[in-house]
């Protein structure tokens, strides 16, 4: 575990039997991942090489105490799972492609996302929880929907492939919109899953609706 307000990271991290991770210390200080300085004012910034010289048996974790920012693309190529926790905000700073790509994904922040500037994501495996906002993700090819909840806005998850879920997802009274986009995508909503917004929308011209859906009102 590393605690830092900055942090250059030139040799290697291995954590051979358990998670790395890389951890803000100040309050109001927040992370820019992708970023290639460490002058930027009140953030944490590191880029997509520093984040490829670690490796860990199980999680990558980055905790921001503030917003966490994906300023450019990473892939950290020496992790399996990446967490990304916030007590602020998960934004959208990459101008293109693929924000984050790596086989499992969890995202924890009052926000993922924005409506209008959703997170582009390249992962086999989500989760994802906005605590005080909404989840708003696209996926580049088929996803294993884990779990995802709001908080005082909507839950949108597309994948531009097969969408499975296997486990709740949530929009506290708010929307909720799953899509598989690709011609003959299936939907899939897995046994015990189940889905519950005050509306629910499902796009897919294929669909497996094994588990619940709850459109609440």
């Amino acid at each position: 575990t590393l605690t830092a307000d900055r942090m250059d990271l030139v040799g290697s991290l291995q954590a051979t039997g358990g998670a790395a991770q890389l951890n803000t210390a100040t309050a109001g200080w927040g992370v820019d991942l992708g970023s290639a300085t460490d002058v930027a004012a009140n953030a944490l910034e590191l880029s997509d090489a520093e984040l490829d010289r670690i490796t860990a048996a199980g999680l990558l974790v980055v905790s921001s105490r503030a917003d966490l920012t994906l300023s450019s693309a990473i892939s950290p190529s020496g992790v399996a799972s990446l967490s990304l926790l916030a007590e602020g905000a998960l934004l959208d700073g990459n101008a293109s492609g693929a924000d984050v790509t790596v086989a499992t994904l969890a995202m924890d922040a009052t926000s993922v996302g924005a409506f209008g500037n959703r997170l582009e994501t390249a992962a086999s495996n989500l989760s994802a929880r906005a605590r005080a906002g909404g989840v708003y993700v696209i996926d580049s090819d088929g996803l294993t929907l884990s779990s995802a909840s709001s908080t005082g806005a909507g839950t949108f998850v597309t994948a531009q492939g097969p969408l499975t879920v296997t486990g709740n997802v949530t929009a506290s009274g708010n929307q909720i919109d799953l899509a598989a986009l690709g011609s003959g995508s299936m939907l899939r909503v897995g046994a015990g899953a189940a889905v519950s917004g005050s509306s629910v929308t499902l796009t897919a011209d294929r669909m497996d609706l094994v588990g619940s859906l709850q459109a609440t009102g």
